[in-house]
C-alpha cells in the first residue's frame, strides 16, 4: 500500500511526500511502511495530530485516504472537506494474515499548493 500511493504521488507531483491524512490504519501503514514517512493527520483533526499545521499541509500537497471497513461506508465530514473533488484511485488489497478479506483502499492527491520548506 505506502510504495503504491507513494508511486501515485511522485507520479503526479514529483516532489517527496509529505503528508497522509486518514485513519490511524490506513494513513499510518503508509506512515509507517513508506520510505518517505509522511507525517500523519489522524482522520484530518489537527487536535489528534498537533505536528501538522494547516499551512503546511496545504503548502506540501498530501494525499488522503481512506479504507471503508464495510461496503457503502461514507467519508466523515472532514473528509469532504479535505476532498477538493480531484479524481479518486482505488485498488483492492488482501492482508496477508487474511489472505480471505479483499479490502478496498482509496485515496486523492492533493498536489502542492505553495512551497514546502524542511
Amino acid at each position: 500500500l505506502a510504495r503504491l500511493i507513494e508511486n501515485d504521488w511522485q507520479q503526479k507531483t514529483g516532489v517527496p511526500l509529505r503528508f497522509v491524512v486518514g485513519s490511524t490504519w490506513a494513513a499510518g501503514n503508509v506512515a509507517f511502511f513508506g520510505k518517505s514517512t509522511p507525517n500523519v493527520l489522524i482522520n484530518g483533526d489537527h487536535d489528534l495530530s498537533p505536528w501538522v499545521s494547516p499551512e503546511r499541509l496545504q503548502a506540501c500537497g498530501y494525499v488522503l485516504l481512506w479504507a471503508p471497513e464495510k461496503s457503502g461506508r461514507e467519508p466523515g465530514p472532514w473528509m469532504r472537506e479535505m476532498n477538493p473533488s480531484l479524481p479518486e484511485a482505488e485498488t483492492e488489497l488482501s492482508l496477508p494474515s487474511q489472505p480471505a478479506i479483499r479490502l478496498t483502499v482509496r485515496w486523492v492527491v492533493v498536489p502542492p499548493a505553495g512551497r514546502c520548506d524542511d
